[in-house]
């Protein structure tokens, strides 16, 4: 129930109570929309990510030699995948792990050219 007062005859406590009252009040309809323009952001953002992906590899395999970096075939294995080279070509260096190319071997392959790099010291 609401009572009808002037605000300045309330006592200190009063006018606090009815600050942080007015305060909830607001902050609970700010929050509800902050909450939802959040989600209507992420859904945006992650429809953009997914569209990005498609463009990349519409590029990707329309192309003729894709170049890599071992840590770019790592980070995009998913499009490696998709991709589905039927050739793949390898520099191992001597301080990179066999197991770290294991990963790039996972698609169906028809040949794979492995070239050892000998360090120069």
């Amino acid at each position: 129930m609401f009572i009808e007062a002037a605000v300045d005859t309330f006592c200190r406590t009063e006018r606090e109570k009815l600050y942080n009252c007015w305060n909830e009040q607001l902050r609970s309809g700010w929050l509800g929309k902050l909450k939802l323009a959040m989600r209507e952001y992420e859904g945006v953002r992650d429809e953009q990510r997914r569209i990005h992906a498609d463009v990349d590899l519409n590029v990707l395999k329309g192309a003729r030699l894709v170049g890599m970096t071992t840590a770019g075939v790592a980070n995009k294995q998913d499009l490696v995948a998709a991709m589905a080279p039927k050739v793949r070509l390898f520099l191992l260096f001597p301080l990179v792990l066999a197991s770290q190319h294991a990963i790039f071997c996972t698609c169906n392959v028809q040949a794979v050219i492995i070239y050892k790099q000998v360090s120069a010291t």
